[in-house]
């Protein structure tokens, strides 16, 4: 049994050739903004390897139109389905199966 966390956006999405290192260190996905932002390419580095220490997975799909993250990890609770949704993420869902 497995909870998955499902994030879209919106956006204007992610080069393919940039899909393939985004869940590495120090990886950007704007140079730019970056710097504004003071980011330093860590922040799906460490999902990455928190969802590695529960032997579940993260991943990531993206068009010219949108991009959806998903986090895959053990279920604790057996019963039923919950789903959430944040408008400002447009959707953010959470389902036990």
């Amino acid at each position: 049994m497995t909870a998955e966390l499902t994030i879209t956006d919106n956006g204007p999405g992610i080069a393919p050739d940039l899909l393939k290192t985004l869940f590495q260190r120090f990886v950007r996905g704007d140079k730019a903004r970056s710097r504004e932002t003071d980011s330093t390419g860590l922040g799906l580095a460490i999902v990455s390897s928190i969802v590695d220490a529960h032997h579940s997975q993260a991943s990531v799909e993206s068009t010219q139109a949108d991009t959806t993250f998903r986090v895959r990890i053990p279920a604790i609770e057996p019963s039923g389905t919950a789903t959430v949704t944040h408008q400002r993420l447009r959707t953010s869902a959470v389902t036990r199966s």
